[in-house]
């Protein structure tokens, strides 16, 4: 089964109001060379002690509300997200309640195959084929540790981080994967 993450504090309807425009997802692949990579843009993909690797800011401080990245990766319609085996599945549409199942129902969106066409993922498990983002790691929202927002255009299937305070140079770099994560991981 995969997991999915969803930012319960990320608003689906986002738009993007940034000066540059947002890179496309070809753009936003982290080769060495792209202007979105981790080096390019001034953060470090290292250790984070038992976490595996995670992204850290590197010589400079990151100024509360600035860009910090995209999250980029191969997208996914619903279908195809559950015959995924993937930890790195951002979800760009929150998780369906009783009601908005039922009216999803009724619109013939119900699960039977009508709905495949419809983008609902990105998925960052490639590492050749998503972004750096895919490195930033947990840490629960109102804590310390907590010190970027993701920011969902789901209509444009785009993900963004920025800083929610001001990070110090070598900082890691976390969000809060949401309760979905908090549930899995911990049960």
């Amino acid at each position: 089964l995969a997991l999915a993450l969803f930012v319960a504090s990320a608003k689906r309807a986002d738009f993007w109001s940034h000066a540059c425009r947002p890179p496309t997802p070809a753009e936003a692949v982290d080769a060495d060379d792209a202007v979105w990579s981790a080096k390019a843009r001034g953060y470090v993909i290292a250790p984070a002690g038992g976490k595996g690797l995670g992204a850290f800011a590197g010589a400079n401080a990151v100024a509360e509300g600035a860009l910090v990245g995209v999250y980029a990766g191969e997208l996914l319609t619903e279908a195809e997200h559950a015959r995924r085996e993937s930890s790195y599945c951002f979800s760009l549409l929150p998780p369906a309640d009783e009601l908005t199942s039922k009216a999803l129902a009724g619109l013939g969106l119900d699960g039977e195959g009508k709905d495949d066409e419809y983008i609902a993922y990105i998925d960052g498990e490639n590492a050749a084929r998503s972004s750096w983002c895919r490195y930033i790691n947990h840490a629960p929202h109102g804590a310390r540790a907590c010190n970027l927002e993701a920011k969902v255009d789901a209509m444009k299937a785009l993900v963004w981080f920025e800083a929610s305070r001001d990070i110090a140079p070598g900082e890691e770099l976390c969000f809060d994967y949401g309760e979905s994560y908090a549930t899995s991981t911990f049960e």
